[in-house]
Protein backbone atom coordinates (compact mmCIF):
# COMPACT_ATOMS: atom_id res chain seq x y z
CA UNK A 1 0.00 0.00 0.00
CA UNK A 2 1.50 2.76 -1.03
CA UNK A 3 4.88 1.48 -1.72
CA UNK A 4 4.81 -0.08 1.61
CA UNK A 5 4.70 -4.14 1.46
CA UNK A 6 2.05 -5.25 4.09
CA UNK A 7 1.35 -8.73 4.78
CA UNK A 8 -0.79 -10.64 7.77
CA UNK A 9 -0.37 -13.90 8.83
CA UNK A 10 -3.33 -15.86 10.27
CA UNK A 11 -2.59 -18.61 13.15
CA UNK A 12 -4.10 -19.86 16.20
CA UNK A 13 -2.08 -19.57 19.37
CA UNK A 14 -3.03 -21.21 22.91
CA UNK A 15 -3.49 -19.00 25.74
CA UNK A 16 -2.42 -20.72 28.93
CA UNK A 17 -5.30 -19.63 31.04
CA UNK A 18 -7.71 -21.32 28.78
CA UNK A 19 -7.18 -24.39 27.02
CA UNK A 20 -9.34 -23.32 23.88
CA UNK A 21 -7.52 -22.15 20.94
CA UNK A 22 -7.58 -18.18 19.51
CA UNK A 23 -7.06 -17.59 16.34
CA UNK A 24 -5.12 -14.17 15.71
CA UNK A 25 -3.79 -12.16 12.97
CA UNK A 26 -0.03 -10.78 12.90
CA UNK A 27 1.17 -7.66 11.07
CA UNK A 28 4.58 -8.57 9.52
CA UNK A 29 6.66 -6.37 7.34
CA UNK A 30 9.79 -7.87 6.06
CA UNK A 31 13.05 -6.46 6.96
CA UNK A 32 15.47 -5.06 4.20
CA UNK A 33 18.51 -7.24 3.97
CA UNK A 34 21.75 -6.29 2.76
CA UNK A 35 21.27 -6.24 -0.31
CA UNK A 36 17.97 -3.95 -0.21
CA UNK A 37 15.92 -6.42 -1.38
CA UNK A 38 12.36 -5.44 -0.38
CA UNK A 39 9.56 -8.36 -0.64
CA UNK A 40 6.35 -8.35 -2.53
CA UNK A 41 4.27 -11.06 -1.55
CA UNK A 42 4.32 -13.73 0.40
CA UNK A 43 3.70 -16.75 -1.39
CA UNK A 44 3.58 -20.26 0.69
CA UNK A 45 3.02 -20.61 4.87
CA UNK A 46 3.38 -23.78 6.30
CA UNK A 47 3.04 -24.55 9.95
CA UNK A 48 4.20 -27.31 12.45
CA UNK A 49 3.42 -28.01 16.12
CA UNK A 50 5.40 -25.15 17.44
CA UNK A 51 6.54 -23.90 14.72
CA UNK A 52 5.82 -21.90 11.33
CA UNK A 53 7.99 -21.37 8.11
CA UNK A 54 6.92 -18.17 5.27
CA UNK A 55 8.24 -18.32 1.50
CA UNK A 56 8.20 -14.78 -0.16
CA UNK A 57 8.48 -15.07 -3.99
CA UNK A 58 12.04 -13.89 -3.73
CA UNK A 59 13.14 -17.87 -2.58
CA UNK A 60 13.55 -16.54 0.80
CA UNK A 61 12.42 -19.14 3.77
CA UNK A 62 11.58 -17.26 7.11
CA UNK A 63 10.59 -19.05 10.00
CA UNK A 64 9.73 -18.27 13.74
CA UNK A 65 8.23 -20.41 16.61
CA UNK A 66 10.04 -22.74 19.29
CA UNK A 67 13.65 -23.60 18.27
CA UNK A 68 13.89 -26.92 20.23
CA UNK A 69 14.48 -30.10 18.37
CA UNK A 70 16.25 -27.21 15.71
CA UNK A 71 12.76 -26.67 13.46
CA UNK A 72 13.57 -23.39 12.82
CA UNK A 73 16.76 -24.03 11.04
CA UNK A 74 18.41 -21.53 12.38
CA UNK A 75 19.94 -19.58 15.83
CA UNK A 76 18.54 -15.84 16.61
CA UNK A 77 14.85 -14.55 18.11
CA UNK A 78 12.03 -17.25 18.09
CA UNK A 79 8.85 -15.18 17.66
CA UNK A 80 9.89 -12.86 15.05
CA UNK A 81 9.62 -14.12 11.25
CA UNK A 82 13.90 -14.45 10.55
CA UNK A 83 15.50 -15.43 7.38
CA UNK A 84 16.53 -19.24 6.92
CA UNK A 85 20.44 -19.63 5.50
CA UNK A 86 21.19 -22.64 2.98
CA UNK A 87 24.71 -23.06 2.80
CA UNK A 88 25.66 -19.91 3.16
CA UNK A 89 24.02 -19.08 -0.16
CA UNK A 90 22.52 -16.06 -0.84
CA UNK A 91 21.66 -16.68 -4.07
CA UNK A 92 19.66 -19.82 -3.35
CA UNK A 93 16.03 -19.30 -4.32
CA UNK A 94 13.23 -21.41 -2.72
CA UNK A 95 10.25 -22.38 -4.63
CA UNK A 96 8.61 -24.75 -1.92
CA UNK A 97 8.25 -25.61 1.95
CA UNK A 98 6.35 -28.16 4.33
CA UNK A 99 5.90 -28.33 7.79
CA UNK A 100 6.12 -31.79 9.95
CA UNK A 101 5.37 -31.59 13.70
CA UNK A 102 8.80 -30.86 14.46
CA UNK A 103 10.81 -30.77 10.85
CA UNK A 104 10.46 -28.69 7.48
CA UNK A 105 11.23 -29.32 4.13
CA UNK A 106 12.55 -26.65 1.36
CA UNK A 107 12.74 -27.43 -2.38
CA UNK A 108 14.94 -25.02 -4.04
CA UNK A 109 14.73 -24.28 -7.91
CA UNK A 110 17.51 -26.39 -8.67
CA UNK A 111 15.74 -29.35 -7.71
CA UNK A 112 17.66 -29.90 -4.36
CA UNK A 113 15.55 -30.86 -1.41
CA UNK A 114 16.86 -29.75 2.19
CA UNK A 115 15.26 -30.34 5.50
CA UNK A 116 16.11 -29.98 9.30
CA UNK A 117 14.26 -30.51 12.85
CA UNK A 118 13.80 -33.25 14.67
CA UNK A 119 14.61 -37.01 13.24
CA UNK A 120 13.14 -39.55 15.43
CA UNK A 121 11.61 -41.36 12.84
CA UNK A 122 14.19 -40.76 10.33
CA UNK A 123 11.75 -38.07 9.12
CA UNK A 124 14.63 -36.13 7.58
CA UNK A 125 16.18 -38.52 5.19
CA UNK A 126 19.75 -37.65 5.97
CA UNK A 127 22.71 -40.55 6.57
CA UNK A 128 23.79 -41.35 10.65
CA UNK A 129 20.51 -42.14 11.23
CA UNK A 130 20.18 -44.64 13.99
CA UNK A 131 17.99 -45.71 16.63
CA UNK A 132 19.91 -45.61 19.55
CA UNK A 133 20.61 -42.24 19.51
CA UNK A 134 19.32 -40.00 22.34
CA UNK A 135 16.10 -37.64 20.69
CA UNK A 136 18.65 -34.14 21.16
CA UNK A 137 21.29 -36.33 19.27
CA UNK A 138 18.48 -36.75 15.91
CA UNK A 139 18.05 -33.02 15.77
CA UNK A 140 19.37 -31.26 13.04
CA UNK A 141 19.65 -27.67 13.70
CA UNK A 142 19.92 -26.12 10.20
CA UNK A 143 19.20 -27.18 6.61
CA UNK A 144 20.89 -30.34 5.11
CA UNK A 145 20.38 -31.93 1.71
CA UNK A 146 18.54 -35.05 2.14
CA UNK A 147 19.93 -37.67 0.44
CA UNK A 148 20.33 -38.06 -2.89
CA UNK A 149 18.80 -35.06 -3.94
CA UNK A 150 21.76 -33.16 -4.26
CA UNK A 151 20.30 -31.82 -7.97
CA UNK A 152 22.29 -34.10 -9.82
CA UNK A 153 21.07 -37.66 -10.68
CA UNK A 154 17.18 -37.05 -9.10
CA UNK A 155 15.96 -33.46 -9.40
CA UNK A 156 13.18 -32.92 -7.11
CA UNK A 157 10.19 -31.13 -8.17
CA UNK A 158 7.70 -31.11 -5.46
CA UNK A 159 7.51 -31.89 -1.43
CA UNK A 160 5.15 -32.93 1.30
CA UNK A 161 5.51 -33.73 5.24
CA UNK A 162 3.37 -36.39 7.48
CA UNK A 163 3.89 -35.33 11.10
CA UNK A 164 6.65 -38.04 11.31
CA UNK A 165 7.03 -38.46 7.88
CA UNK A 166 8.21 -36.97 4.34
CA UNK A 167 7.95 -37.85 0.58
CA UNK A 168 8.45 -35.98 -3.15
CA UNK A 169 8.29 -36.48 -6.37
CA UNK A 170 11.31 -36.15 -9.06
CA UNK A 171 10.66 -35.06 -12.18
CA UNK A 172 10.95 -38.11 -13.94
CA UNK A 173 7.53 -38.70 -11.54
CA UNK A 174 8.86 -41.51 -9.32
CA UNK A 175 7.38 -41.17 -5.52
CA UNK A 176 9.83 -41.45 -2.59
CA UNK A 177 9.12 -41.26 1.14
CA UNK A 178 10.56 -42.09 4.02
CA UNK A 179 10.31 -41.60 7.90
CA UNK A 180 7.62 -43.25 9.91
CA UNK A 181 5.47 -43.72 6.37
CA UNK A 182 8.06 -45.87 5.26
CA UNK A 183 7.59 -48.35 8.27
CA UNK A 184 3.77 -48.20 7.72
CA UNK A 185 4.69 -49.35 3.97
CA UNK A 186 6.81 -52.24 4.82
CA UNK A 187 4.22 -53.81 6.18
CA UNK A 188 5.94 -53.81 10.05
CA UNK A 189 6.11 -51.28 12.87
CA UNK A 190 7.32 -53.87 15.82
CA UNK A 191 11.20 -54.26 15.06
CA UNK A 192 11.88 -51.07 12.98
CA UNK A 193 15.70 -51.77 13.19
CA UNK A 194 15.70 -55.27 11.68
CA UNK A 195 13.54 -54.48 8.27
CA UNK A 196 15.38 -55.30 5.20
CA UNK A 197 15.38 -52.15 3.74
CA UNK A 198 16.17 -48.68 5.44
CA UNK A 199 13.18 -46.43 6.02
CA UNK A 200 15.59 -43.40 7.61
CA UNK A 201 16.54 -42.70 3.93
CA UNK A 202 14.05 -41.80 1.03
CA UNK A 203 13.08 -44.99 -0.77
CA UNK A 204 11.16 -45.28 -4.07
CA UNK A 205 7.57 -46.09 -3.80
CA UNK A 206 7.03 -48.46 -7.31
CA UNK A 207 3.72 -49.20 -6.93
CA UNK A 208 2.57 -45.68 -7.50
CA UNK A 209 4.82 -45.10 -11.08
CA UNK A 210 3.40 -48.38 -12.24
CA UNK A 211 -0.42 -48.07 -11.24
CA UNK A 212 -0.43 -44.68 -12.78
CA UNK A 213 1.54 -45.70 -16.06
CA UNK A 214 -0.94 -48.50 -16.65
CA UNK A 215 -4.10 -46.82 -15.99
CA UNK A 216 -3.26 -43.15 -17.79
CA UNK A 217 -0.51 -44.16 -20.26
CA UNK A 218 3.00 -43.49 -20.40
CA UNK A 219 2.02 -39.42 -20.76
CA UNK A 220 1.02 -39.60 -17.23
CA UNK A 221 3.15 -39.39 -13.84
CA UNK A 222 2.70 -38.48 -10.25
CA UNK A 223 2.52 -34.56 -10.03
CA UNK A 224 2.37 -33.84 -6.29
CA UNK A 225 1.90 -35.64 -2.97
CA UNK A 226 0.34 -35.29 0.41
CA UNK A 227 0.93 -37.95 3.53
CA UNK A 228 0.01 -37.92 6.74
CA UNK A 229 0.31 -40.89 10.02
CA UNK A 230 -0.35 -44.34 7.36
CA UNK A 231 -1.96 -42.57 4.14
CA UNK A 232 -0.35 -41.36 1.18
CA UNK A 233 -1.88 -39.54 -1.91
CA UNK A 234 -0.53 -38.36 -4.91
CA UNK A 235 -1.93 -36.48 -7.98
CA UNK A 236 -1.22 -37.36 -11.37
CA UNK A 237 -0.60 -34.72 -14.36
CA UNK A 238 1.50 -34.65 -17.87
CA UNK A 239 5.18 -36.65 -17.95
CA UNK A 240 6.11 -33.99 -20.33
CA UNK A 241 6.16 -30.39 -19.40
CA UNK A 242 5.06 -28.91 -22.70
CA UNK A 243 1.99 -31.25 -22.44
CA UNK A 244 1.59 -29.99 -18.93
CA UNK A 245 1.61 -26.59 -19.47
CA UNK A 246 -1.10 -27.22 -22.76
CA UNK A 247 -3.68 -28.91 -20.49
CA UNK A 248 -3.05 -25.81 -17.78
CA UNK A 249 -3.63 -23.51 -20.63
CA UNK A 250 -7.07 -25.61 -22.05
CA UNK A 251 -8.59 -25.62 -18.57
CA UNK A 252 -7.48 -21.63 -18.11
CA UNK A 253 -9.93 -21.04 -21.26
CA UNK A 254 -12.48 -23.35 -19.99
CA UNK A 255 -12.10 -21.61 -17.12
CA UNK A 256 -12.83 -18.40 -18.66
CA UNK A 257 -14.86 -19.02 -20.81
CA UNK A 258 -17.54 -20.32 -18.16
CA UNK A 259 -16.92 -17.29 -15.65
CA UNK A 260 -17.95 -15.08 -18.86
CA UNK A 261 -20.75 -17.36 -19.60
CA UNK A 262 -22.02 -17.01 -15.81
CA UNK A 263 -21.05 -13.15 -16.14
CA UNK A 264 -23.52 -12.81 -18.85
CA UNK A 265 -26.21 -14.48 -16.99
CA UNK A 266 -25.73 -12.80 -14.02
CA UNK A 267 -25.60 -9.11 -16.23
CA UNK A 268 -29.48 -7.89 -15.02
CA UNK A 269 -31.76 -7.13 -18.11
CA UNK A 270 -29.24 -8.14 -20.92
CA UNK A 271 -27.69 -3.98 -20.43
CA UNK A 272 -24.79 -2.61 -21.75
CA UNK A 273 -21.37 -3.91 -20.84
CA UNK A 274 -20.55 -1.99 -17.86
CA UNK A 275 -16.73 -1.16 -16.76
CA UNK A 276 -15.62 -3.57 -14.09
CA UNK A 277 -13.69 -2.37 -10.69
CA UNK A 278 -13.63 1.29 -11.97
CA UNK A 279 -11.01 3.18 -9.34
CA UNK A 280 -10.94 6.47 -8.63
CA UNK A 281 -13.40 9.36 -8.91
CA UNK A 282 -15.56 7.48 -11.78
CA UNK A 283 -15.37 4.39 -9.59
CA UNK A 284 -17.06 6.16 -6.81
CA UNK A 285 -19.99 7.77 -9.08
CA UNK A 286 -20.44 4.83 -11.03
CA UNK A 287 -20.94 3.36 -7.14
CA UNK A 288 -23.13 6.52 -6.19
CA UNK A 289 -25.17 5.86 -9.32
CA UNK A 290 -26.19 2.88 -8.74
CA UNK A 291 -27.33 3.15 -5.09
CA UNK A 292 -29.33 6.18 -6.45
CA UNK A 293 -30.66 3.93 -9.15
CA UNK A 294 -31.65 1.28 -6.44
CA UNK A 295 -33.53 3.95 -4.27
CA UNK A 296 -35.32 4.86 -7.38
CA UNK A 297 -36.53 1.63 -8.56
CA UNK A 298 -37.77 1.28 -5.15
CA UNK A 299 -39.70 4.45 -5.05
CA UNK A 300 -40.80 3.86 -8.31
CA UNK A 301 -42.07 0.01 -7.16
CA UNK A 302 -42.92 1.60 -4.29
CA UNK A 303 -45.31 4.70 -6.25
CA UNK A 304 -46.83 2.14 -8.46
CA UNK A 305 -48.32 0.02 -5.79
CA UNK A 306 -49.73 3.09 -4.34
CA UNK A 307 -51.44 3.70 -7.97
CA UNK A 308 -52.47 0.24 -8.09
CA UNK A 309 -54.08 1.01 -4.74
CA UNK A 310 -55.62 3.83 -5.45
CA UNK A 311 -56.99 2.64 -8.98
CA UNK A 312 -58.37 -0.56 -7.41
CA UNK A 313 -60.34 1.87 -5.02
CA UNK A 314 -61.38 4.01 -7.73
CA UNK A 315 -63.15 0.94 -9.57
CA UNK A 316 -64.73 0.53 -6.46
CA UNK A 317 -66.28 3.89 -5.68
CA UNK A 318 -67.49 3.25 -9.25
CA UNK A 319 -68.96 0.46 -8.95
CA UNK A 320 -70.94 1.51 -5.74
CA UNK A 321 -71.85 4.80 -7.98
CA UNK A 322 -73.38 3.06 -10.48
CA UNK A 323 -75.17 0.96 -8.09
CA UNK A 324 -76.55 4.45 -6.16
CA UNK A 325 -77.49 5.47 -9.63
CA UNK A 326 -79.44 2.22 -10.18
CA UNK A 327 -80.83 2.33 -7.04
CA UNK A 328 -82.05 5.99 -7.20
CA UNK A 329 -83.80 5.33 -10.59
CA UNK A 330 -85.54 2.24 -8.59
CA UNK A 331 -86.89 4.62 -5.83
CA UNK A 332 -87.94 7.55 -8.06
CA UNK A 333 -89.85 4.77 -10.24
CA UNK A 334 -91.26 3.72 -6.70
CA UNK A 335 -91.93 6.48 -5.47
CA UNK A 336 -93.97 8.13 -8.42
CA UNK A 337 -95.94 4.61 -8.56
CA UNK A 338 -96.81 5.56 -4.93
CA UNK A 339 -97.65 9.10 -5.77
CA UNK A 340 -100.06 8.00 -7.89
CA UNK A 341 -101.77 5.15 -6.01
CA UNK A 342 -102.10 7.57 -3.26
CA UNK A 343 -104.17 10.17 -5.92
CA UNK A 344 -105.84 7.35 -7.24
CA UNK A 345 -107.15 6.20 -3.62
CA UNK A 346 -108.01 10.04 -2.96
CA UNK A 347 -109.58 10.50 -6.55
CA UNK A 348 -111.66 6.79 -5.83
CA UNK A 349 -112.43 7.78 -1.97
CA UNK A 350 -115.55 9.17 -0.58
CA UNK A 351 -115.74 12.77 -1.03
CA UNK A 352 -116.20 13.94 2.36
CA UNK A 353 -113.12 11.84 2.81
CA UNK A 354 -109.94 13.35 1.32
CA UNK A 355 -107.39 11.63 3.18
CA UNK A 356 -105.14 9.39 1.33
CA UNK A 357 -104.21 5.68 2.48
CA UNK A 358 -101.76 5.94 5.38
CA UNK A 359 -99.85 3.03 4.17
CA UNK A 360 -99.22 4.33 0.97
CA UNK A 361 -98.37 7.60 2.96
CA UNK A 362 -95.65 5.65 5.39
CA UNK A 363 -94.24 3.59 1.95
CA UNK A 364 -93.67 6.85 0.06
CA UNK A 365 -92.02 8.61 3.04
CA UNK A 366 -90.19 5.56 3.37
CA UNK A 367 -88.61 5.35 -0.56
CA UNK A 368 -88.18 9.82 0.12
CA UNK A 369 -86.31 8.90 2.93
CA UNK A 370 -84.03 6.19 1.32
CA UNK A 371 -84.01 8.13 -1.94
CA UNK A 372 -82.31 10.82 0.36
CA UNK A 373 -79.85 8.50 2.05
CA UNK A 374 -78.44 7.25 -0.93
CA UNK A 375 -78.07 10.93 -2.39
CA UNK A 376 -75.69 11.12 1.01
CA UNK A 377 -74.26 8.45 -0.05
CA UNK A 378 -73.46 9.05 -3.09
CA UNK A 379 -72.34 12.53 -2.74
CA UNK A 380 -69.88 10.85 0.25
CA UNK A 381 -68.37 8.48 -2.77
CA UNK A 382 -68.06 11.60 -5.16
CA UNK A 383 -66.08 13.25 -1.88
CA UNK A 384 -63.89 10.51 -1.69
CA UNK A 385 -63.47 9.77 -5.17
CA UNK A 386 -62.37 13.40 -6.10
CA UNK A 387 -59.94 13.37 -3.18
CA UNK A 388 -58.47 9.64 -4.50
CA UNK A 389 -58.36 11.22 -7.79
CA UNK A 390 -55.97 14.52 -6.83
CA UNK A 391 -54.17 12.08 -4.88
CA UNK A 392 -53.70 9.31 -7.88
CA UNK A 393 -53.01 12.78 -9.89
CA UNK A 394 -50.43 13.13 -7.65
CA UNK A 395 -49.01 9.82 -7.27
CA UNK A 396 -49.06 10.10 -11.40
CA UNK A 397 -46.93 13.32 -10.99
CA UNK A 398 -44.15 11.96 -8.73
CA UNK A 399 -43.88 8.80 -11.20
CA UNK A 400 -43.31 10.26 -14.09
CA UNK A 401 -40.63 12.73 -12.14
CA UNK A 402 -39.29 9.48 -10.66
CA UNK A 403 -38.73 7.96 -14.05
CA UNK A 404 -37.26 11.36 -15.64
CA UNK A 405 -34.62 10.94 -12.57
CA UNK A 406 -34.17 7.06 -13.46
CA UNK A 407 -33.46 7.89 -16.64
CA UNK A 408 -31.06 10.33 -16.21
CA UNK A 409 -29.47 8.67 -13.73
CA UNK A 410 -29.15 5.76 -16.30
CA UNK A 411 -27.83 8.79 -18.90
CA UNK A 412 -25.29 9.46 -16.09
CA UNK A 413 -24.14 5.96 -15.98
CA UNK A 414 -23.49 5.21 -19.07
CA UNK A 415 -21.39 8.47 -20.11
CA UNK A 416 -19.24 7.36 -17.03
CA UNK A 417 -18.97 3.80 -19.15
CA UNK A 418 -17.67 5.96 -21.65
CA UNK A 419 -15.44 8.20 -20.43
CA UNK A 420 -14.17 5.37 -18.57
CA UNK A 421 -13.65 3.18 -21.90
CA UNK A 422 -12.26 6.18 -23.87
CA UNK A 423 -15.59 6.18 -26.33
CA UNK A 424 -17.21 9.41 -25.66
CA UNK A 425 -16.62 12.11 -27.91
CA UNK A 426 -15.22 9.59 -30.61
CA UNK A 427 -18.33 8.54 -32.70
CA UNK A 428 -19.82 10.86 -35.13
CA UNK A 429 -23.53 10.25 -33.41
CA UNK A 430 -22.33 12.66 -30.73
CA UNK A 431 -24.45 15.25 -31.76
CA UNK A 432 -24.97 17.08 -28.67
CA UNK A 433 -20.97 17.63 -28.59
CA UNK A 434 -20.80 18.72 -32.12
CA UNK A 435 -23.91 21.56 -31.48
CA UNK A 436 -21.65 22.70 -28.35
CA UNK A 437 -18.71 23.09 -30.31
CA UNK A 438 -20.39 25.06 -32.91
CA UNK A 439 -21.87 27.43 -30.62
CA UNK A 440 -18.81 27.95 -28.41
CA UNK A 441 -16.90 29.42 -31.62
CA UNK A 442 -19.16 31.67 -33.05
CA UNK A 443 -19.71 32.66 -29.31
CA UNK A 444 -15.39 33.36 -29.30
CA UNK A 445 -16.26 34.89 -32.40
CA UNK A 446 -18.27 37.62 -30.90
CA UNK A 447 -16.19 38.17 -27.85
CA UNK A 448 -12.76 38.89 -29.91
CA UNK A 449 -15.09 41.21 -33.03
CA UNK A 450 -16.65 43.30 -29.72
CA UNK A 451 -15.83 46.92 -31.01
CA UNK A 452 -14.03 47.64 -27.91
CA UNK A 453 -11.94 44.57 -28.13
CA UNK A 454 -10.72 45.44 -31.74
CA UNK A 455 -10.37 49.00 -31.29
CA UNK A 456 -7.44 47.70 -28.45
CA UNK A 457 -6.53 44.88 -30.63
CA UNK A 458 -5.76 46.45 -34.57
CA UNK A 459 -4.63 49.61 -36.45
CA UNK A 460 -7.72 50.58 -37.85
CA UNK A 461 -8.34 53.71 -39.83
CA UNK A 462 -11.19 55.02 -37.76
CA UNK A 463 -13.59 53.73 -35.77
CA UNK A 464 -16.71 53.25 -38.37
CA UNK A 465 -13.85 50.67 -39.79
CA UNK A 466 -14.32 48.87 -36.41
CA UNK A 467 -18.19 49.11 -36.45
CA UNK A 468 -17.90 47.24 -39.90
CA UNK A 469 -16.13 44.79 -39.20
CA UNK A 470 -18.06 44.13 -35.81
CA UNK A 471 -21.62 44.15 -38.34
CA UNK A 472 -19.81 41.54 -40.72
CA UNK A 473 -18.81 39.05 -37.85
CA UNK A 474 -22.71 39.51 -36.63
CA UNK A 475 -23.68 39.12 -39.92
CA UNK A 476 -21.64 35.46 -39.85
CA UNK A 477 -23.04 34.63 -36.63
CA UNK A 478 -26.49 35.06 -36.91
CA UNK A 479 -25.76 32.92 -40.38
CA UNK A 480 -24.54 30.13 -37.98
CA UNK A 481 -27.35 30.04 -36.11
CA UNK A 482 -28.55 27.15 -38.97
CA UNK A 483 -25.97 25.36 -38.43
CA UNK A 484 -26.18 25.44 -34.38
CA UNK A 485 -30.02 24.09 -34.97
CA UNK A 486 -29.18 21.35 -37.31
CA UNK A 487 -26.80 19.53 -35.33
CA UNK A 488 -28.89 19.88 -32.51
CA UNK A 489 -29.69 16.16 -31.08
CA UNK A 490 -34.07 16.03 -31.34
CA UNK A 491 -34.40 19.17 -32.19
CA UNK A 492 -33.30 20.83 -29.40
CA UNK A 493 -32.58 24.63 -29.77
CA UNK A 494 -31.33 25.77 -26.29
CA UNK A 495 -28.44 26.42 -27.43
CA UNK A 496 -29.51 28.12 -30.95
CA UNK A 497 -31.90 30.57 -28.60
CA UNK A 498 -28.98 31.29 -26.19
CA UNK A 499 -26.59 32.13 -29.19
CA UNK A 500 -29.89 33.69 -31.08
CA UNK A 501 -30.36 36.46 -27.68
CA UNK A 502 -26.59 37.12 -27.23
CA UNK A 503 -26.12 38.16 -30.99
CA UNK A 504 -29.31 40.36 -30.16
CA UNK A 505 -27.62 42.29 -27.67
CA UNK A 506 -24.61 42.57 -29.89
CA UNK A 507 -26.52 44.29 -32.36
CA UNK A 508 -28.18 46.51 -30.22
CA UNK A 509 -25.12 47.36 -28.72
CA UNK A 510 -23.54 48.16 -31.80
CA UNK A 511 -26.51 50.71 -33.26
CA UNK A 512 -25.81 52.60 -29.74
CA UNK A 513 -22.70 53.02 -30.31
CA UNK A 514 -23.66 53.63 -34.16
CA UNK A 515 -26.19 56.27 -32.80
CA UNK A 516 -23.48 57.97 -30.49
CA UNK A 517 -21.35 58.14 -33.00
CA UNK A 518 -23.82 60.00 -35.33
CA UNK A 519 -24.36 62.58 -32.51
CA UNK A 520 -21.08 63.39 -32.25
CA UNK A 521 -20.57 64.49 -35.95
CA UNK A 522 -23.32 65.56 -36.56
CA UNK A 523 -25.08 66.42 -33.53
CA UNK A 524 -28.72 66.19 -32.05
CA UNK A 525 -31.46 68.60 -32.09
CA UNK A 526 -33.74 68.72 -29.10
CA UNK A 527 -37.29 67.15 -28.88
CA UNK A 528 -38.59 69.59 -26.47
CA UNK A 529 -39.21 68.62 -23.03
CA UNK A 530 -35.97 70.30 -21.88
CA UNK A 531 -34.12 68.31 -23.80
CA UNK A 532 -31.15 70.78 -25.22
CA UNK A 533 -29.21 70.53 -28.88
CA UNK A 534 -26.42 68.61 -29.01
CA UNK A 535 -23.65 70.38 -30.97
CA UNK A 536 -21.51 67.90 -33.04
CA UNK A 537 -17.83 68.13 -34.15
CA UNK A 538 -19.25 69.57 -37.89
CA UNK A 539 -20.48 72.16 -36.14
CA UNK A 540 -18.13 72.58 -33.93
CA UNK A 541 -15.28 73.33 -36.37
CA UNK A 542 -17.33 74.67 -38.48
CA UNK A 543 -17.81 77.89 -35.99
CA UNK A 544 -14.00 77.97 -35.05
CA UNK A 545 -13.55 78.35 -38.74
CA UNK A 546 -15.83 81.24 -39.40
CA UNK A 547 -15.64 83.13 -35.86
CA UNK A 548 -12.19 83.23 -34.52
CA UNK A 549 -12.00 84.36 -30.63
CA UNK A 550 -11.56 88.34 -29.88
CA UNK A 551 -8.06 87.04 -27.98
CA UNK A 552 -6.47 86.16 -31.39
CA UNK A 553 -7.85 89.61 -32.55
CA UNK A 554 -5.54 91.73 -30.18
CA UNK A 555 -2.55 88.94 -29.72
CA UNK A 556 -1.95 89.34 -33.69
CA UNK A 557 -1.35 92.37 -35.66
CA UNK A 558 -2.47 92.18 -39.25
CA UNK A 559 -0.80 94.61 -41.82
CA UNK A 560 -3.00 96.75 -44.09
CA UNK A 561 -3.99 95.70 -46.85
CA UNK A 562 -3.56 92.23 -46.30
CA UNK A 563 -6.67 89.95 -46.06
Amino acid sequence: RGGQVIQYVLGCERIASNPKWRISMSHWVPPPDKREVAHSHVVQVANGRYHALMLTDEGIVYSWGTKSSGALGRAGKEKEPSPVTFDKDRDLVIVQIACGWNHSLALSQTGVLYAWGRNKAGQLGIEGFHHDHRDSDKAVSKPTIVKGFHGKERLVKSCSCGPESSACITSRGDVFVWGALSYFLSGSMQDPGNLAENCTVPVQVRGISDACRGEHGARYAPNSVALYKDQLVCTIAQAELKDELADKLKSLKSRDSLLRNLKKQMKPDGGDESTDDLGGELGKMERSLKEQKSHKDDNILQINKKRADFKAELQHIARELTICDQQNTALADKADSLERDCEDFQAAGPPDKNTPNRALVTELNDVNHFKASNKRTKMQFFERRDRLERDYQKLTKELIAAEEERDNIDARAKLIRALARGEYGSSSTHAADDEVRIAVNKQRELAATEPQTLARAGRFAGFREVLAISDRALQDASSALKEVSAASPQGDSTLEAVLEASLKLRKEANAKIQEKLVIAEQGSQGQGGGQRDIKGMVDFFAEISQKPSRKQDDNFDTPVGTT
